[in-house]
């Protein structure tokens, strides 16, 4: 047991054995196309130097263990988990980061796509998903959803928005892609896609102005709740199906069947 013991002292952090060791290493961070001269301690992570040292925080920090994805950037046009490796590692590397994409007056398709398409709620995790959907356009992957999703499950969405992810990616792709498989940056329009959560809050609003009587409201509001969940639920699961809203129908429908189910309840005198 003594043995075992004098045997681990040797390998303590402590006095010679420390001597040689640097407090810090000095490294050119090449990011967004900018040098950045840098004297940093070597345990330094890159993602906590992209943002702590040298203050760009599009990149995110999740789970700091590379499970969600949310940190992700592009190093010489791959894409990486930047909790994951030491920024030492990426001297003079080629690092792009959300901020290195696009500008407000100039998005990149992609960020363009997930703000048509509504593939973000929180946005905590959607630099993370833009720069890996970035990377996604120039590695091998099938032409389904199925595929997309395979190549994006590295990337956690806790909102849930990943039908709206995937859609917008989809539309990048098919859309977008050059004959040498990278996107073009030529300005496009976007069709937006009909979301039902605005046209229940529009419903909502309208049934506050109107003079529908006080007793239908209830069964009006708990109609429209329906008609959302529905048509959530058919969003998620039908490919490329168009919708259309129509307030005036719903509401009709709504009204006919409360009067249906009073009927009933008088009858069954109830």
């Amino acid at each position: 047991m003594g043995a075992s013991m004098d045997a681990q002292s040797d390998f303590t952090p402590t006095g010679e054995n420390t001597a040689n060791i640097a407090a810090t290493v000095s490294l050119v961070l090449r990011i967004n196309g900018k040098d950045h001269h840098l004297e940093v301690d070597p345990r330094t992570t890159l993602l906590d130097c992209i943002r702590e040292t040298v203050a760009l925080t599009g990149t995110k920090k999740g789970c700091d263990h590379g499970q969600c994805g949310a940190c992700t950037v592009h190093v010489n046009g791959r894409r990486v988990t930047s909790c994951l490796t030491l920024a030492l590692l990426h001297d003079r590397h080629e690092i792009t980061t959300i901020e290195g994409l696009g500008t407000p007056g100039a998005l990149h398709p992609m960020q363009a796509a997930f703000l048509a398409y509504d593939g973000y709620q929180c946005g905590y995790c959607t630099a993370g998903q833009i720069m890996s959907a970035v990377a996604l356009l120039n590695e091998p992957c099938g032409p389904d959803d199925a595929a997309v999703k395979e190549l994006m499950s590295g990337n956690t969405c806790r909102c849930g928005a990943y039908a709206n992810i995937v859609a917008a990616i989809q539309h990048v792709r098919k859309n977008h892609l050059t004959s040498q498989g990278a996107i073009g940056m030529r300005a496009f329009e976007f069709c937006r896609p009909e979301n039902p959560a605005s046209a229940i809050a529009a419903g909502a609003f309208s049934v506050a102005k109107s003079d529908i009587p006080s007793h239908h409201l209830g069964q009006l509001l708990s109609g429209l709740m329906r008609h959302f969940l529905l048509m959530t639920a058919t969003r998620l699961t039908a490919k490329r199906r168009i919708f259309s809203y129509s307030w005036s129908s719903l509401t009709a429908t709504v009204l006919k069947g409360s009067g249906r189910g009073a009927r009933q309840r008088q009858t069954s005198g109830h």
